[in-house]
């Protein structure tokens, strides 16, 4: 059975931008990709190869795999939502709806490839999605440290914080954080 990666991810030249696409040239070595852009598109050249990954159709089961700026990770979405009179016209404002919205998927395993150099500045909210994710992947071994600090961590421990330096070439520590084996029973 084929697993997809849905890999949500900062399609641009940014410092996160360069390092997802790093990990997406890995993340094909491992299985199918479906690509969607946090940053708006594939604008710049860098990406372009990928556009059609844009495209890949997903059936089945999939992972949930993150590498964004953590303003994405969560968010507070609101929607206006106009009043109609009793003759029928639309009044604006309305009311307001809102809400958390955030890229962990419930029921799939979740992968967040962080490129925050310093969680501790995360908002309460990023630091709560980051932590329910299963897996935690950094590029670089001080981003480990950082990010297991008590400020930070509580309840992650250091070993389940994965450093695959990029360019990706440790495909198999990769393949492990995103497909994980099945729990033996």
């Amino acid at each position: 059975m084929t697993r997809f990666i849905r890999y949500l991810a900062a399609t641009d030249l940014s410092p996160i931008g360069l390092i997802a696409l790093e990990y997406l040239r890995g993340l094909l070595r491992i299985g199918p990709v479906r690509l969607a852009s946090m940053t708006g598109g594939l604008q710049d050249a860098a990406w372009q190869p990928y556009a059609q990954l844009l495209a890949t159709p997903m059936d089945g089961d999939f992972v949930n795999v993150v590498c964004c700026d953590p303003s994405r990770w969560t968010w507070l979405q609101k929607v206006q939502m106009p009043k109609r009179t009793l003759d029928g016209k639309l009044v604006l404002p309305g009311e307001v709806a809102s809400g958390w919205q955030e890229l962990y998927t419930e029921g799939v395993h979740n992968v967040l490839i962080a490129g925050e150099k310093y969680p501790h500045k995360l908002s309460l909210e990023q630091a709560t999605t980051a932590r329910r994710c299963q897996a935690l992947v950094v590029p670089e071994y001080a981003m480990q440290v950082s990010w297991n600090s008590p400020q930070v961590a509580r309840r992650r421990r250091l070993e389940d914080t994965t450093v695959i330096p990029v360019p990706v070439t440790d495909i198999a520590a990769l393949r492990a954080a995103v497909i994980p084996l099945p729990k033996e029973l």
